[in-house]
């Protein structure tokens, strides 16, 4: 795919986004014969790019006695070792990236840590553009049409953008109407509701706890005018889903992604699963059980700057190839798990979300390996932490004051240093464990 950066022309730019998003349509349209000679032809490209360029890559392959040349058809590439994150992360940054990316060509990005530490990574331009084809060819699949306003529910934006950045933004249906998910209580409803009107929101997208959130606020409003929602970073289920749609009158689509590899597969509107994007990722499943669900292993088909080849993403599911009545033939995850969210309601009608609490126990205390937060009542939190050397007094309640803040000072919080976060029944260690509630904020 062409990279235009540096591109003078506007309309240029977006002739070239709209001609990119038609290609990546027809490739996923295609039949599995053609786009699987795509997707091998890029395999090799990417393994030989990662062979040569890459330290880590090199490393792993030699050891496993496996080389660029030994990738002859699809049945093969299971012969090279898969990755984790940790097992990348045990390379400094400058052994993981491609030394023939330029450093003006190299975007920082880190990962939200909501499976642990935050890991960095580079973007290269290529990619870059690539994500925004994805990203706007996701959206145009939903239902949304370019020029119309959409609303972003998340816990973190970017800096300001320059005026020229947000004209170029815009163009490219990129540009949205910010809201912070954090910030969504019974006080600030009321001004949301109206700009959703006053813009016109047309896409509504975010966490899907988020939405839900939003949803129980206005489920008493009538002609917001949306028309889709795209909940994104977690699974939305379908007690949540069929009240945003209730609520909103907007059909509710599930995006399959992760920081690092952005706009993995979306689903239909057969809610048959989620099809892969055959352009931009090959996927396999690993150590399936009886039913055919393992982990997900994903191959990145761009990024030079820093190559995900056989990446053990963390999130389990099945992969189909059976036809779809949607008329795609690209292979769909099916049976997602590993993503559904819960989240606290505070009396201030504020939800309190994993992603909140990632961002104040994991980038604001740095110490804090682990963590989980426990709702004891409406009025009271406690949160376990596991540290990597002992916090002061003052940095406990420091953790304790900024739930409470976020909280609009409706819960009083106790945290509490443990060697060990215990495992649920089920043998996982979720963040969040709310009070069961009929309004479906606890996910079981």
């Amino acid at each position: 795919m062409r990279n235009p950066f540096g591109m003078a022309s506007f309309h240029l730019l977006h002739a070239g986004m709209k001609r990119d998003i038609a290609r990546l349509d027809a490739l996923n349209a295609s039949s599995p014969e053609e786009f699987k000679a795509h997707q091998l032809q890029s395999l090799r490209a990417v393994v030989r790019h990662a062979y040569d360029h890459v330290e880590c890559y090199r490393n792993l392959y030699r050891e496993a006695g496996v080389g660029p040349d030994d990738l002859r058809t699809l049945e093969d590439f299971s012969r090279f070792p898969a990755i984790t994150k940790k097992s990348l992360d045990s390379y400094a940054l400058e052994r993981r990236i491609g030394v023939d990316a330029s450093e003006k060509d190299r975007l920082l990005r880190s990962t939200s840590g909501s499976t642990g530490v935050p890991f960095e990574f580079l973007l290269d331009d290529e990619t870059v553009y690539s994500d925004m084809v994805a990203h706007n060819r996701v959206q145009l699949l939903s239902g949304w049409r370019p020029g119309e306003t959409t609303a972003y529910l998340k816990w973190k934006f970017p800096k300001p953008r320059s005026p020229l950045m947000a004209s170029i933004r815009r163009m490219l249906g990129l540009d949205v109407f910010e809201i912070r998910a954090f910030e969504v209580n019974n006080n600030s409803v009321g001004g949301i509701i109206d700009t959703l009107r006053r813009r016109k929101v047309r896409l509504l997208q975010g966490y899907a706890s988020s939405i839900h959130s939003l949803a129980r606020h206005c489920e008493r409003e009538k002609g917001l005018g949306v028309r889709s929602v795209i909940t994104i970073a977690e699974s939305v289920t379908e007690s949540q889903r069929k009240f945003i749609e209730r609520t909103f009158g907007a059909k509710v689509f599930m995006d399959y992604s992760a920081s690092e590899c952005m706009r993995v597969a979306f689903e239909c509107p057969a809610r048959r699963g989620f099809h892969v994007d055959v352009g931009r990722y090959w996927v396999e499943i690993v150590e399936p059980d009886s039913e055919g669900v393992g982990e997900i292993v994903l191959t990145r088909l761009f990024n030079r700057a820093h190559p995900f080849i056989r990446y053990r993403i963390g999130d389990r599911a099945g992969l189909s190839w059976e036809p779809c009545p949607c008329g795609l033939s690209t292979p769909r995850l099916v049976n997602l798990s590993g993503r559904v969210m819960d989240y606290i309601m505070t009396p201030s009608g504020r939800a309190l979300s994993n992603s909140l609490f990632i961002v104040i126990f994991e980038y604001h205390h740095q110490h804090v390996l682990r963590f989980q937060v426990r709702q004891v009542s409406d009025t009271e939190l406690h949160a376990l932490v596991e540290v990597s050397q002992p916090p002061t007094p003052a940095e406990i309640r420091s953790m304790e004051e900024e739930i409470e803040r976020e909280s609009l000072d409706t819960v009083r919080v106790k945290v509490e240093v443990v060697d060990r976060i215990p495992l649920s029944k089920t043998g996982k260690r979720p963040f969040v464990v709310p009070l069961k509630s009929e309004a479906g904020a606890s996910q079981e």
